[in-house]
């Protein structure tokens, strides 16, 4: 009867550690903020040779996007979709920004003199904004119209 005992309180004994353990990882996992639900991501995705070099959304002043390019010449964009919906809904850009290639230059917000708010049912502080990013170009050496979309995922500040 002896040796029944002394199993059942080992087993209680290193059960009750591991639950200790388990139980500290999860409050450092929290404390860290890997497991922290307010914690959310912030992407800005554009395929091939367009780069978000700085993007922000505010409630009042809407989106600040700074992009770069390496298309192989100069491009001007006109102007830029920031949207939930799966198509984009272009907003004419006041000053349109002409982006030589190499370089990075705020297209919205910024010094640009651009202001673009994105479509949502209304995206409110604190928020998380998840949408589509489009920015409508032409080349400047053969006037060729293009269009570009990425994907954004920022919180509205």
């Amino acid at each position: 009867m002896r040796l029944g005992g002394q199993s059942a309180s080992e087993f209680i004994t290193s059960n009750a550690v591991a639950l200790a353990l388990i139980i500290i990882l999860v409050i450092l996992l929290f404390y860290i903020g890997s497991m922290n639900a307010n914690v959310s991501a912030r992407t800005c995705f554009f395929p091939g040779m367009f780069s978000c070099n700085y993007f922000s959304l505010s409630e009042k002043d809407g989106l600040s996007l700074k992009v770069g390019q390496a298309t192989g010449s100069s491009i001007l964009i006109s102007a830029v979709s920031c949207t939930a919906s799966a198509y984009p809904d272009f907003q004419p850009l006041a000053n349109p920004i002409l982006l030589p290639h190499g370089a990075v230059r705020y297209i919205a917000g910024g010094d640009s003199g651009n202001y673009v708010f994105c479509n949502a049912i209304y995206p409110r502080k604190g928020a998380t904004y998840r949408g589509k990013l489009c920015l409508a170009y032409t080349e400047t050496e053969g006037h060729t119209n293009r269009t570009v979309c990425g994907d954004i995922i920022v919180p509205v500040n």
